[in-house]
């Protein structure tokens, strides 16, 4: 199942038959939250031994930023649900980051933190087996928050740097 629906028959629908499934927010839609709880309310109605949340490496409780409160109340909402639930909290990715990087270079695209933060951005590839992982199997993963991250850590300029493309 995919899709952007809040409705809960049609995620209750696409939830036949289904033992572990991913829950991906976006961070532009203001409905999340309640999202999340028909999600984790029609997985848990279905049996589902395990979820899959991919949210912001940076969600958490004291933050200042309403998308990532966001991010951090839905998590809380899978946790109480009641369904064993395993939390990715993604930082960068590379592929969007070789997109930015042109930007970053002519001055056209400011980063959201300051230069001299550094990075590991993880590939959407590498993310993709972790997930498969967890979801086909489970065990030891409930409950469990993952940071995935890249190999080496990368400065604003060094992001600006990136051999993307022709400017």
């Amino acid at each position: 199942m995919s899709g952007a629906s809040v409705s809960g028959s049609t995620v209750s629908a696409g939830f036949g038959g289904v033992r572990a499934a991913l829950f991906v927010g976006s961070p532009l839609r203001p409905e999340m939250v309640k999202a999340s709880a028909i999600f984790g309310l029609v997985a848990k109605e279905a049996g589902v031994e395990i979820v899959v949340s991919m949210s912001m490496l940076p969600s958490r409780r004291d933050t200042k930023s309403p998308v990532l409160m966001e991010h951090w109340l839905w998590e809380r909402v899978l946790d109480f649900a009641g369904i064993p639930v395993t939390h990715l909290r993604a930082g960068l990715f590379s592929e969007w980051l070789f997109y930015v990087s042109r930007l970053i270079r002519q001055g056209r695209f400011v980063m959201p933190w300051p230069a001299e933060a550094r990075h590991a951005p993880v590939a959407a590839e590498d993310l993709g087996r972790l997930i498969a992982a967890i979801l086909t199997k489970p065990a030891g993963h409930a409950g469990r928050t993952y940071t995935p991250v890249g190999p080496v850590l990368y400065s604003y300029r060094e992001i600006g740097d990136w051999p993307c493309c022709e400017d």
